[in-house]
């Protein structure tokens, strides 16, 4: 089951950063996705889900960089995620646990 808050750590270029992603399905049965770095609420587009393979796509903003469009696929197995994140050549390795069960908050 896909559906939860995830704390999350991710492997990117300047250091590890942690975060929580959401998954939910809204009244029409859509996945949503909504990813929290540093009190930054960031809502993923093009959330979609089989099973436990889950595919998203999502623009950040950074004061240096400008927008960076992305994607990320990934899966759960239990209360485990793993993904990986790409903009255009950078590749970012995300894991986590279910929130409910890691005991932390991001």
């Amino acid at each position: 089951m896909l559906e939860g808050t995830y704390v999350v750590s991710a492997q990117t270029p300047v250091g590890s950063k942690r975060g929580e992603v959401t998954f939910a399905h809204g009244v029409n049965g859509a996945l949503r996705a909504v990813l929290n770095v540093r009190g930054l609420n960031i809502a993923l587009s093009s959330a979609r889900a089989e099973g436990d393979f889950f595919e998203l796509s999502g623009t950040i903003s950074h004061v240096l960089m400008g927008k960076a469009p992305f994607t990320c696929t990934g899966s759960v197995e239990g209360d485990r995620l793993t993904a990986t994140a790409r903009s255009g050549s950078v590749s970012i390795s995300l894991s986590g646990m279910r929130k409910e069960l890691s005991g932390r908050t991001a």
